[in-house]
């Protein structure tokens, strides 16, 4: 019985490390996105509609 228990503890370690390892690569890479987003919603977006001719989203 102990030695179930014991390999119970790493396999949970072993999840346990996984999942962080996941969390720093999507924290990285929302980071790196995140400039291209904003300049994509907040830039690109409102020109490309302000160039549409009769266009009333004028800013």
């Amino acid at each position: 019985m102990q030695r179930k228990n014991k390999k119970s503890g790493q396999g949970l370690v072993e999840y346990a490390l996984i999942i962080g390892l996941i969390a720093i690569v999507a924290i990285a890479t929302l980071s790196q996105v995140s400039g291209t987003l904003k300049n994509f919603y907040f830039d690109t977006i409102p020109n490309a509609l302000n160039s549409i001719p009769g266009s009333t989203n004028q800013h």
